[in-house]
């Protein structure tokens, strides 16, 4: 059954990306790009339908560990958005690639006090980056090792948030997260109940469609509940296996969690470069603890394209190939992460990565990445592996 909703979704999103853009009898208009989208004469209603499937394949020369070369599809989602009378909009978007159904974006926003928008529902912390820019448009197949154990996944709550020609700003409190059989949202991360907040803020002094210049910062905290307990780990830039290299397990008697981060990007033409440093601030009845890591990358299209980048919400969107080849994108990425502090050793990894894109055109995009985990150690024992992981991706 989840196979076959994958390649339902896959028809859907070929076929949508081959459709053209008509007016109906009654006046309503269809418009393809970017998805299925209709919307009324008087435009008082918009609706569209939007979805992505991404098949991954991955290789692994193991070392210690048995990380398991295999198959998978990383994500399967269908969703439909929209606005009813100008003011209000809504997005309710599925996941279907693991076993059962896991919600990403189910909200609804008010959006009548321009450039201020109200959101309430399950969507994302604003926090980092490369977490905010979606993961069809994101460089590497898996976001950097500081991902999955340092930035906060989506939760249910309500924000508040506003965003111009040269900035964003972003802030909202946050209760639970919803769940799914294998125990992490559809981000990866753990679930862990109890209230949170988070903002994050960024500045553009450039924004320009070939240059860019990007600041940001972020802020979360949260207090959990589930008997005092979190936990940070993080999987070695590769989806398709289960292990993680460097694992705090359970720390218990937690009082709250302040994590911090900072973010830089820029783009010159076809290069473009981000960096991003998080730090984590655990406080424990038994002893405090601080755990940290960042990422640095740089990329350059080879047929000239410049990364797009939406200012108003500090973040980077699709890149539209300008030759009928399509655009190809070459990148390198180096991250590090510490989660060992004290009595708690979680370990330490740095990796580095390689990635090759082409995006055919503005709805397929086929990536190889090669990750080399330079440097692995926890509880003394080394773990060295080199990954090769292909994706075949289709977003409308």
């Amino acid at each position: 059954m989840r196979h076959n909703t994958c390649i339902c979704t896959l028809a859907l999103g070929l076929a949508i990306a081959t459709a053209p853009c008509v007016q109906a009898q009654d006046g309503a208009i269809f418009e393809n790009k970017g998805g299925l989208n209709f919307e009324t004469a008087d435009g008082n209603f918009t609706f569209g339908v939007f979805g992505r499937i991404q098949a991954d394949a991955a290789f692994y020369d193991e070392d210690a560990a048995a990380l398991g070369s295999g198959s998978s599809f990383r994500r399967a989602r269908i969703g439909v958005q929209g606005t009813f009378y100008e003011d209000w909009g809504f997005k309710s978007e599925f996941d279907f690639a693991d076993e059962g159904v896991a919600l990403a974006d189910v909200y609804l926003q008010f959006l009548g006090l321009d450039p201020i928008v109200i959101t309430a529902g399950h969507f994302k912390q604003p926090f980092s980056l490369d977490n905010i820019t979606s993961t069809n448009d994101i460089t590497f197949m898996e976001r950097a090792l500081t991902h999955d154990a340092l930035v906060p996944g989506r939760r249910i709550g309500a924000g508040i948030g506003a965003g111009g020609d040269n900035y964003s700003a972003n802030v909202g409190v946050f209760g639970e997260t919803a769940s799914n059989d294998a125990g992490e949202d559809d981000d990866g991360n753990e679930f862990d109940s109890g209230i949170s907040a988070a903002a994050r803020a960024t500045f553009a002094p450039i924004a320009t469609d070939t240059s860019v210049l990007h600041f940001g910062g972020s802020v979360y905290w949260r207090d959990p509940s589930r008997g005092e307990e979190t936990r940070f780990r993080t999987r070695p830039e590769s989806n398709a296996t289960d292990v993680r290299l460097v694992d705090t397990d359970a720390i218990a008697d937690v009082e709250d969690v302040t994590t911090y981060g900072l973010e830089a990007a820029g783009v010159a033409g076809p290069f473009h470069a981000q960096a991003e440093y998080m730090l984590a601030d655990v406080s424990s009845a038994l002893a405090d603890a601080d755990f940290d890591g960042w990422y640095v990358e740089g990329g350059y299209f080879l047929t000239g394209e410049s990364r797009p980048y939406a200012a108003d919400a500090g973040r980077w969107t699709r890149v539209t190939p300008e030759s009928p080849g399509g655009a190809w994108q070459v990148a390198l990425r180096y991250s590090t992460i510490d989660l060992t502090d004290g009595a708690i050793d979680g370990g330490e990894e740095d990796n580095l990565g390689l990635a090759l894109n082409w995006y055919p055109n503005y709805y397929l995009r086929f990536s190889a990445n090669y990750i080399e985990v330079l440097d692995q150690e926890q509880a003394g024992v080394s773990d060295e592996p080199s990954i090769f992981q292909m994706r075949a991706q289709v977003a409308f």
